[in-house]
Protein backbone atom coordinates (compact mmCIF):
# COMPACT_ATOMS: atom_id res chain seq x y z
CA UNK A 1 0.00 0.00 0.00
CA UNK A 2 1.26 3.48 -0.88
CA UNK A 3 -0.02 6.69 0.68
CA UNK A 4 0.31 10.01 -1.07
CA UNK A 5 0.31 13.58 0.21
CA UNK A 6 0.80 16.88 -1.61
CA UNK A 7 2.20 20.15 -0.33
CA UNK A 8 2.01 23.71 -1.56
CA UNK A 9 5.30 23.39 -3.44
CA UNK A 10 3.77 20.58 -5.50
CA UNK A 11 6.05 17.88 -4.21
CA UNK A 12 4.49 14.47 -3.77
CA UNK A 13 5.36 12.01 -1.03
CA UNK A 14 4.66 8.31 -0.66
CA UNK A 15 5.13 5.92 2.24
CA UNK A 16 5.57 2.25 1.50
CA UNK A 17 6.03 -1.26 2.87
CA UNK A 18 9.73 -1.05 1.97
CA UNK A 19 10.16 1.19 5.07
CA UNK A 20 11.02 4.27 3.01
CA UNK A 21 9.47 7.64 2.29
CA UNK A 22 9.90 8.85 -1.27
CA UNK A 23 9.47 12.41 -2.53
CA UNK A 24 8.52 12.88 -6.18
CA UNK A 25 7.98 15.60 -8.74
CA UNK A 26 4.34 14.94 -9.70
CA UNK A 27 4.67 16.86 -12.98
CA UNK A 28 7.59 14.87 -14.39
CA UNK A 29 7.28 11.73 -12.26
CA UNK A 30 10.97 12.03 -11.35
CA UNK A 31 12.10 10.69 -7.98
CA UNK A 32 13.48 13.58 -5.92
CA UNK A 33 14.58 11.93 -2.68
CA UNK A 34 14.46 8.63 -0.76
CA UNK A 35 14.17 9.06 3.01
CA UNK A 36 15.40 6.10 5.02
CA UNK A 37 15.28 5.51 8.76
CA UNK A 38 12.05 3.73 9.67
CA UNK A 39 12.43 0.06 10.61
CA UNK A 40 8.97 -0.98 9.39
CA UNK A 41 6.24 -0.13 6.88
CA UNK A 42 5.51 3.60 6.56
CA UNK A 43 1.75 3.89 7.03
CA UNK A 44 1.16 7.66 6.89
CA UNK A 45 2.72 10.85 5.53
CA UNK A 46 1.84 14.54 5.82
CA UNK A 47 3.37 17.82 4.66
CA UNK A 48 3.27 20.93 6.84
CA UNK A 49 1.14 23.75 5.38
CA UNK A 50 4.21 25.72 4.27
CA UNK A 51 5.76 22.64 2.67
CA UNK A 52 8.95 22.89 4.74
CA UNK A 53 8.43 19.77 6.85
CA UNK A 54 7.40 16.24 6.01
CA UNK A 55 6.12 13.88 8.72
CA UNK A 56 5.92 10.11 8.44
CA UNK A 57 4.33 7.51 10.72
CA UNK A 58 5.21 3.85 10.76
CA UNK A 59 4.48 0.38 12.04
CA UNK A 60 7.69 0.89 14.06
CA UNK A 61 5.54 3.08 16.36
CA UNK A 62 7.49 6.27 15.68
CA UNK A 63 6.82 9.55 13.91
CA UNK A 64 9.70 11.18 12.02
CA UNK A 65 9.90 14.84 11.01
CA UNK A 66 12.06 15.22 7.91
CA UNK A 67 14.02 17.93 6.20
CA UNK A 68 13.31 16.25 2.89
CA UNK A 69 15.68 18.55 1.00
CA UNK A 70 18.63 17.31 3.07
CA UNK A 71 17.15 13.83 3.45
CA UNK A 72 17.57 13.79 7.23
CA UNK A 73 15.15 13.32 10.13
CA UNK A 74 15.11 16.42 12.34
CA UNK A 75 13.01 14.75 15.04
CA UNK A 76 12.05 11.19 15.97
CA UNK A 77 8.88 11.26 18.08
CA UNK A 78 8.27 8.29 20.37
CA UNK A 79 5.27 7.56 22.57
CA UNK A 80 2.86 5.37 20.62
CA UNK A 81 2.67 1.65 21.42
CA UNK A 82 1.08 0.72 18.10
CA UNK A 83 1.36 1.57 14.42
CA UNK A 84 0.85 5.22 13.48
CA UNK A 85 -2.19 5.22 11.19
CA UNK A 86 -2.65 8.90 10.31
CA UNK A 87 -0.95 12.29 10.62
CA UNK A 88 -2.12 15.89 10.28
CA UNK A 89 -0.45 19.26 10.82
CA UNK A 90 -2.27 22.21 12.37
CA UNK A 91 -2.96 25.16 10.03
CA UNK A 92 -0.01 27.12 11.46
CA UNK A 93 2.31 24.10 11.24
CA UNK A 94 3.22 24.23 14.94
CA UNK A 95 1.35 21.10 16.02
CA UNK A 96 1.27 17.59 14.58
CA UNK A 97 -1.52 15.15 15.45
CA UNK A 98 -1.05 11.40 15.16
CA UNK A 99 -3.64 8.63 15.41
CA UNK A 100 -2.55 5.11 16.28
CA UNK A 101 -3.71 1.52 16.62
CA UNK A 102 -2.93 1.92 20.33
CA UNK A 103 -6.28 3.80 20.51
CA UNK A 104 -4.70 7.15 21.29
CA UNK A 105 -4.46 10.52 19.62
CA UNK A 106 -1.23 12.36 20.33
CA UNK A 107 -0.53 16.04 19.72
CA UNK A 108 3.11 16.99 19.28
CA UNK A 109 4.55 20.51 19.46
CA UNK A 110 7.03 20.23 16.59
CA UNK A 111 7.80 23.96 16.44
CA UNK A 112 9.37 24.40 19.87
CA UNK A 113 9.44 21.21 21.94
CA UNK A 114 8.47 17.68 20.87
CA UNK A 115 6.35 17.14 23.98
CA UNK A 116 3.12 15.25 23.52
CA UNK A 117 -0.45 15.20 24.80
CA UNK A 118 -2.02 11.72 24.76
CA UNK A 119 -5.81 11.41 24.47
CA UNK A 120 -7.16 7.97 25.28
CA UNK A 121 -10.96 8.10 25.13
CA UNK A 122 -11.33 6.00 21.94
CA UNK A 123 -11.94 2.28 22.47
CA UNK A 124 -10.54 1.25 19.07
CA UNK A 125 -7.66 2.09 16.73
CA UNK A 126 -7.63 5.71 15.54
CA UNK A 127 -7.78 5.76 11.73
CA UNK A 128 -7.96 9.49 10.93
CA UNK A 129 -7.21 12.92 12.37
CA UNK A 130 -7.78 16.46 11.07
CA UNK A 131 -7.47 20.02 12.37
CA UNK A 132 -10.18 22.61 11.76
CA UNK A 133 -9.17 25.55 9.52
CA UNK A 134 -9.25 27.92 12.51
CA UNK A 135 -7.03 25.54 14.51
CA UNK A 136 -9.44 25.44 17.47
CA UNK A 137 -10.51 21.82 17.07
CA UNK A 138 -8.97 18.46 16.25
CA UNK A 139 -11.15 15.62 14.94
CA UNK A 140 -10.36 11.92 15.26
CA UNK A 141 -12.10 8.89 13.74
CA UNK A 142 -11.84 5.39 15.17
CA UNK A 143 -12.81 1.75 14.75
CA UNK A 144 -15.06 2.29 17.77
CA UNK A 145 -17.58 3.95 15.43
CA UNK A 146 -17.20 7.46 16.79
CA UNK A 147 -15.73 10.76 15.70
CA UNK A 148 -14.40 12.87 18.55
CA UNK A 149 -13.59 16.57 18.59
CA UNK A 150 -10.88 17.89 20.88
CA UNK A 151 -9.44 21.22 21.96
CA UNK A 152 -5.82 20.76 20.80
CA UNK A 153 -4.54 23.39 23.23
CA UNK A 154 -5.97 21.80 26.39
CA UNK A 155 -6.80 18.23 25.33
CA UNK A 156 -10.40 18.66 26.52
CA UNK A 157 -12.95 16.50 24.67
CA UNK A 158 -15.47 18.83 23.01
CA UNK A 159 -17.91 16.54 21.18
CA UNK A 160 -18.50 12.86 20.40
CA UNK A 161 -20.62 11.73 17.43
CA UNK A 162 -21.57 8.12 16.70
CA UNK A 163 -21.12 7.65 12.94
CA UNK A 164 -21.88 3.89 13.06
CA UNK A 165 -18.72 2.94 11.19
CA UNK A 166 -15.06 3.75 10.72
CA UNK A 167 -14.43 7.36 9.69
CA UNK A 168 -11.29 7.11 7.56
CA UNK A 169 -11.70 10.58 6.01
CA UNK A 170 -12.24 13.83 7.90
CA UNK A 171 -12.66 17.28 6.38
CA UNK A 172 -13.90 20.45 8.10
CA UNK A 173 -15.95 23.07 6.31
CA UNK A 174 -14.14 26.34 5.59
CA UNK A 175 -15.82 28.08 8.54
CA UNK A 176 -15.12 25.12 10.90
CA UNK A 177 -18.85 24.71 11.61
CA UNK A 178 -19.33 21.30 10.01
CA UNK A 179 -17.35 18.08 9.66
CA UNK A 180 -17.49 15.85 6.59
CA UNK A 181 -16.51 12.18 6.81
CA UNK A 182 -16.62 9.23 4.42
CA UNK A 183 -19.77 8.11 6.28
CA UNK A 184 -21.64 11.41 6.41
CA UNK A 185 -21.50 14.92 7.82
CA UNK A 186 -22.65 16.70 10.94
CA UNK A 187 -22.74 20.13 12.54
CA UNK A 188 -20.18 20.99 15.19
CA UNK A 189 -21.46 22.26 18.51
CA UNK A 190 -20.45 25.89 19.18
CA UNK A 191 -16.98 26.10 20.66
CA UNK A 192 -16.57 28.17 23.82
CA UNK A 193 -13.37 29.57 22.34
CA UNK A 194 -15.32 30.92 19.39
CA UNK A 195 -18.44 32.60 20.82
CA UNK A 196 -19.44 33.97 17.43
CA UNK A 197 -20.27 30.44 16.21
CA UNK A 198 -23.99 30.14 15.53
CA UNK A 199 -25.95 26.93 14.89
CA UNK A 200 -29.73 26.79 14.76
CA UNK A 201 -29.73 22.99 15.12
CA UNK A 202 -27.38 20.07 15.00
CA UNK A 203 -27.81 18.27 11.68
CA UNK A 204 -26.43 14.78 11.07
CA UNK A 205 -26.52 13.07 7.68
CA UNK A 206 -24.94 9.63 7.94
CA UNK A 207 -24.65 6.31 6.15
CA UNK A 208 -25.91 3.27 8.09
CA UNK A 209 -24.77 -0.26 7.17
CA UNK A 210 -24.38 0.84 3.50
CA UNK A 211 -28.18 0.43 3.22
CA UNK A 212 -29.69 3.58 4.68
CA UNK A 213 -28.92 7.27 4.73
CA UNK A 214 -30.14 8.73 8.00
CA UNK A 215 -31.07 12.32 8.81
CA UNK A 216 -30.70 13.32 12.47
CA UNK A 217 -30.77 9.64 13.48
CA UNK A 218 -33.92 8.80 11.50
CA UNK A 219 -33.88 6.58 8.41
CA UNK A 220 -34.44 8.89 5.45
CA UNK A 221 -33.45 6.96 2.29
CA UNK A 222 -33.13 3.21 1.67
CA UNK A 223 -30.55 2.20 -0.93
CA UNK A 224 -31.53 -0.73 -3.20
CA UNK A 225 -28.83 -3.42 -3.57
CA UNK A 226 -27.62 -2.05 -6.93
CA UNK A 227 -27.08 1.38 -5.36
CA UNK A 228 -25.23 0.32 -2.22
CA UNK A 229 -21.76 1.81 -2.30
CA UNK A 230 -18.36 0.20 -2.47
CA UNK A 231 -16.94 3.62 -1.57
CA UNK A 232 -18.37 7.00 -0.66
CA UNK A 233 -17.53 10.64 -0.10
CA UNK A 234 -19.54 13.37 1.58
CA UNK A 235 -19.49 17.16 1.30
CA UNK A 236 -21.91 18.98 3.56
CA UNK A 237 -25.36 17.65 2.55
CA UNK A 238 -24.32 15.75 -0.60
CA UNK A 239 -23.28 12.10 -0.85
CA UNK A 240 -21.21 10.69 -3.71
CA UNK A 241 -21.60 6.91 -3.90
CA UNK A 242 -19.36 4.66 -5.98
CA UNK A 243 -20.89 1.38 -7.11
CA UNK A 244 -19.51 -1.99 -8.21
CA UNK A 245 -20.97 -1.28 -11.67
CA UNK A 246 -18.51 1.60 -12.09
CA UNK A 247 -21.25 4.21 -11.81
CA UNK A 248 -21.29 7.10 -9.35
CA UNK A 249 -24.49 8.47 -7.80
CA UNK A 250 -24.93 11.88 -6.17
CA UNK A 251 -27.61 12.33 -3.51
CA UNK A 252 -28.38 15.73 -1.99
CA UNK A 253 -30.46 16.68 1.03
CA UNK A 254 -32.03 19.95 2.08
CA UNK A 255 -31.04 20.37 5.71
Amino acid sequence: MILVSYDVTRQQSSGSSDNTVRVWNPTTGALYKILEGHSDWVRSVAFSPDGCLLASGSYDQTVRIWDFTAGTANQILKGHSGLVCFLAFSPDGRLLASGSSDRTVRIWDVATDPKTQAHESHSGPVRSVAFSPDGLLLASGSDDGTVRLWDPATGVLHQTTNVRGVATQLDFSADSSRLNTNLGSFDIEPCSKNPDSKHLAKVEILMQDDQWITLDGEKALWLPPDYRPTCSAVKDNTFALGHASGQVSFIGFDA
